[in-house]
C-alpha cells in the first residue's frame, strides 16, 4: 500500500495511472474526478477502488516473476521514479523495466485484472488506459519498446505481449496533459459527466460534483427518509456482489455465443456430461398497447393489478 508521502507526491503531477482519467476513458476514467484529487478536495465517500489498486501493487512481483519464467531470455529490472525536465507535471513510476534479448531496454507493466476484463482483453485487446500509460512511460524514459504482463489471479491465467513506441499518440498525450494541468493550477474544473453516467454512481466525489442531482432524480417528495447506518456494511457487500454477478453474466453470455456459433444449425448436440438443445421455437405474444387501444373492454376484463416491492439502491 502506498504511504501518505507517496500519495501526496502523486498529487503533485500526472502519473501513468492518471491517463485514463485525463482522457475520460471508460469504464472508470473521469477528468473531473482526477481534478478533485489533484486539487486536494476532500472526498464525500470512501474510494471503493482503493483495495483493487492495492491488490495490483502487491501482485506486481508475482506478475514480473511469471513473465521472467516465460521469457528467460529477457531480464526484469527495478526502476526509479521519473520526472521530466520540461514539464513539471510529468512524473511516472513504472512497475519494472525489462532488458530484452537484443540488449534494448524497455518498460514492463504488470497488470492484475478480474475474469471479465481478462477475457475482454483476449477478445478485443487491452484497454485504452493501459495503452496510454505505457506510451506515457516510454516518452518519459525516452525508450522505444515495452511489454505487458497481465494476470487473472483467481483463474491463474497469464498473458503478455510487446508494444512499440507511438510518437503520434505520445504527442496527443502531452497535449491533453498540458491542458488538464492548466485546469489544476488555474481552473476551471473539467466538465462533469452526464448525470446518468454509471461512473458517477460509485465516485467518491459524486456529491461535490453533482450536488443533490443524483438523489433528487429519485427523491420522495414530502417524505422524510430515515437514515440507517447499520445498512452500510451490507450495502458495500451488495455492490461488490453485483459487480461479481455482472462479470459472471458477461462470461456466461460469451460462452453461450461461442457454443451457438459452433453448433450452427444443429438442433441437438452432446458434449461430455451434457446434452444441448438449440431448436427453433415459435411463440405468440399479445401486443398489449394494441389490445388496450382497440379492445379496451377486453383488456380490462383480462388484465389484473399486481403488487410488488422492488429493491432499488441509488447512489447519492
Amino acid at each position: 500500500m502506498l504511504t501518505e508521502q507517496q500519495l501526496q507526491e502523486r498529487k503533485s503531477g500526472i502519473g501513468g495511472s492518471d491517463l485514463h482519467h485525463v482522457f475520460n476513458e471508460k469504464p472508470y476514467g473521469c477528468a473531473r474526478k482526477l481534478w478533485y484529487d489533484k486539487t486536494s478536495q476532500e472526498p464525500d465517500y470512501p474510494d471503493v477502488g482503493k483495495d483493487i489498486f492495492d491488490r495490483g501493487h502487491r501482485l506486481e512481483p508475482i506478475v514480473a516473476d511469471l513473465y521472467a519464467e516465460k521469457h528467460p531470455e529477457n531480464n526484469i529490472i527495478l526502476t526509479a521514479p521519473m520526472v521530466d525536465d520540461k514539464y513539471s507535471w510529468a512524473k511516472g513510476n513504472t512497475d519494472r523495466g525489462v532488458i530484452f534479448e537484443d540488449e534494448t531496454v524497455g518498460i514492463f507493466e504488470a497488470k492484475t485484472v478480474g475474469r471479465e476484463m481478462y477475457f475482454k482483453f483476449i477478445k478485443e485487446g487491452i484497454s485504452a488506459g493501459y495503452i496510454l500509460q505505457l506510451q506515457y512511460y516510454l516518452w518519459l524514459a525516452n525508450l522505444n519498446r515495452g511489454a505487458y504482463g497481465i494476470l487473472w489471479a483467481d483463474g491463474w491465467k497469464f498473458i503478455d505481449f510487446e508494444v512499440e513506441r507511438d510518437d503520434e499518440l505520445i504527442a496527443t498525450i502531452i497535449s491533453a496533459c498540458e491542458r488538464f494541468w492548466k485546469q489544476v493550477e488555474n481552473g476551471p474544473p473539467p466538465d462533469r459527466l452526464e448525470l446518468k453516467d454509471k461512473r458517477c454512481q460509485g465516485c467518491e466525489f459524486r456529491h461535490t460534483c453533482q450536488g443533490t442531482a443524483l438523489i433528487d432524480s429519485i427523491s420522495e417528495e414530502g417524505e422524510e427518509v430515515p437514515v440507517m447506518t447499520e445498512l452500510d456494511g451490507l450495502m458495500a457487500d451488495f455492490v461488490e456482489f453485483g459487480e461479481i454477478e455482472s462479470e459472471a453474466k458477461a462470461q456466461k453470455d460469451a460462452c453461450s455465443s461461442k457454443m451457438k456459433k459452433i453448433i450452427g444449425d444443429l438442433p441437438v448436440v452432446d458434449c461430455t456430461g451434457y446434452r444441448i438443445h438449440y431448436k427453433t421455437q415459435e411463440s405468440r405474444q399479445v401486443k398489449t398497447p394494441v389490445l388496450k387501444k382497440k379492445y379496451p373492454e377486453i383488456y380490462e376484463e383480462c388484465s389484473s393489478i399486481s403488487v410488488s416491492r422492488p429493491f432499488k439502491p441509488y447512489s447519492k
